[in-house]
């Protein structure tokens, strides 16, 4: 029987909770549906009857008893339903956590393949994106901007020692914040059910209608109702008024309505398609504003959800989030038409919307900014919670330093996961790692990378303990050929390391990380090829870690002007001939080799 551990029995405890609530609610759903329908029925139908047996008083009573008593059970029944939608993600999310620690998030919907790029210096090679990556393993994003800023830390992370010590400390108290995150997650999932760019809401929050913000135009846009009303008063008190007058009126307003409708057609689509995005900025806000946070980096964002006179963001967002439902009601078509001939219902909104950016318009690109950093921060302090034997990094200022004890993938499941020790240090340091086809060489290279990423990101590393300095990181790993370019894998190989060599020419620390280099030609021109590549890239003062199954390349640690260190992965075979595999770090030039045994496993003859 499987051991849980005490992060997967909270998650099954909150999920069960959560279960039984969501029941509990289900229940009041349905009971006061049935009610509600009860009541119209036999509420309306009282009044009806009584209407048609001429007793209008009784109908009258019954009628104002019932319909107070049905709208306030409308209202309870959909407050309900969307405390139930919450309950339901919480759910979602302590199931996906489970999900998570037991190696099942690589079925997770979201790998944000959109952010693949075979240009990129590392992302590819080190599963950054798409299926079975570091985004799919820990985004928990639900806002365009939250996703965008996830994506920024694993492509281009922190090099300011300072601020990643200062995003260590605030990912270290998110990951104690499990009720906090949770329902954090949750509120951004309600609503929020396509990701989408804010960018229009953004221009549309910080350009003020000129037109209408003219203090005169102003004034008759206030001023015009109080005269249609008057008007019209005035046309049914005084027996002598004419009703050109009332008609006129009426008539100057269509007109300036009909003059203004694109110009305010546009202000509705902007609003109107961002509504439930709105209420959810909202409430999102609302939950960062009601925590009390002790790091540096979480608690300056929080006091910067203020406008100008000192609203609170979320109220401000709420003003805004009342305006767009005010101008909803363009969607019943005939009473907005009167409504809005009338008081000019269209330009009132506008000129309150023109105060509302006054006041928080260029504010609100940092308050979704400030959102977007809370969900990228708290997607990385799921992983500190889910393994609390990993280890936050310790960023040093040397020029070129890595050391790690017990360095494992992150990306593998605690029972796959093999673990290493790794300390070299010093410009111009590169391991040549040989070994057997399969016996690890590959995914140490991976670990190494995804654990620096990790470590510039100001998250924990899979690691018992870590010292690194900052280093530009470029790969050359999965290169694959490229038909629409006409591009052999070989010469797609050739690029990737002309890339890596003129990125060593910049004198920036850099790390590289090269598999199985020059696999795509003869062995003499490989071994050329290789063994120059390491010379130059060694002259150039980078760092690195080479694989390779050219064995000769292990004579270069021989020479004293290179700082070269050979390290190898090995098999075994047991004595029903199966191979077995290790994956530990040993120093030294491979041994041995499996080609043969494993094209004679998989049933091809070799004399």
């Amino acid at each position: 029987m499987e051991k849980y551990t005490g992060q997967q029995n909270e998650y099954l405890k909150r999920r069960e909770k959560y279960k039984k609530i969501y029941k509990s609610q289900k229940r009041i759903i349905n009971l006061i549906s049935n009610i509600r329908i009860l009541i119209f029925v036999l509420g309306f139908a009282a009044s009806a009857i009584f209407f048609f047996m001429k007793d209008y008083r009784l109908s009258g009573i019954i009628f104002t008893l019932t319909l107070p008593i049905f709208i306030f059970l409308v209202i309870k029944h959909g407050n309900l339903k969307k405390k139930n939608e919450f309950t339901c993600q919480l759910i979602n999310i302590n199931q996906e956590s489970l999900d998570r620690i037991s190696g099942k998030w690589v079925d997770f919907i979201d790998t944000g393949q959109e952010y693949v790029n075979k240009e990129h210096p590392y992302s590819i090679d080190l599963d950054i994106f798409g299926k079975g990556s570091v985004f799919q393993w820990i985004n928990i994003t639900n806002t365009y901007l939250g996703r965008e800023r996830l994506k920024k830390s694993l492509l281009k992370p922190c090099k300011d020692i300072k601020k990643i010590r200062v995003r260590q400390k605030a990912i270290m108290e998110l990951s104690k914040k499990l009720d906090w995150r949770q329902h954090f997650q949750a509120e951004g999932r309600l609503n929020i059910k396509n990701v989408r760019d804010p960018s229009s809401l953004l221009k549309w929050s910080e350009n003020i209608d000129s037109l209408v913000d003219r203090k005169y135009i102003a004034f008759i846009i206030r001023l015009l109702p109080i005269i249609t009303f008057m008007s019209i008063i005035a046309y049914f008190l005084l027996p002598s008024f004419p009703i050109i007058i009332p008609l006129g009126v009426i008539f100057f307003n269509l007109m300036i309505n009909f003059l203004g409708y694109k110009k305010v057609n546009r202000e509705f689509e902007t609003t109107s398609a961002y509504r439930n995005r709105i209420a959810t900025y909202q409430k999102l806000l609302e939950i960062i504003e009601e925590e009390e946070f002790e790091s540096m980096d979480l608690s300056n964002m929080k006091a910067k959800l203020f406008n100008t006179k000192g609203k609170l963001a979320s109220q401000q967002i709420n003003e805004l989030k009342e305006l767009v439902e005010r101008m909803d009601l363009r969607y019943n078509a005939v009473f907005h038409f009167v409504i809005n001939n009338l008081v000019l219902w269209d330009y009132q909104n506008i000129l309150t919307l023109n105060k509302w950016k006054k006041e928080s318009g260029d504010l609100l690109r940092s308050w979704l900014q400030i959102i977007a950093e809370f969900e990228e921060l708290s997607s990385f302090a799921i992983i500190k919670y889910d393994n609390p034997d990993w280890e936050m990094p310790q960023l040093v200022k040397k020029t070129y330093a890595l050391s790690a004890l017990n360095l494992g993938h992150p990306l593998l499941h605690k029972k796959e996961r093999i673990c290493n020790n790794l300390n070299f240090s010093g410009a111009g340091n590169i391991l040549v790692i040989t070994g057997s086809n399969m016996s690890g060489k590959s995914t140490f290279l991976r670990t190494v990378g995804v654990n620096l990423i990790l470590a510039y990101s100001g998250a924990p590393v899979c690691a018992q303990s870590m010292e690194c300095s900052i280093m530009d990181i470029y790969s050359s790993m999965r290169v694959n050929d490229n038909l629409e370019k006409s591009i052999s894998s070989f010469y797609a190989e050739l690029l990737r390391i002309k890339m890596i060599i003129e990125a060593a020419k910049k004198k920036e620390p850099m790390l590289f990380l090269i598999d199985e280099i020059f696999r795509g030609t003869n062995s003499k021109d490989r071994h050329i090829g290789a063994e120059n590549v390491i010379k130059n890239l060694s002259k150039a003062g980078v760092m690195g870690l080479l694989s390779t199954h050219d064995l000769e390349l292990g004579k270069l640690e021989k020479e004293k002007r290179f700082k070269i260190k050979n390290y190898h992965f090995e098999e075994s075979y047991t004595e029903d001939d199966k191979i077995e595999f290790d994956y530990k770090l040993h120093p030294g030039v491979s041994t041995t080799s499996n080609a043969i045994y494993l094209m004679k496993m998989i049933g091809i003859e070799v004399d």
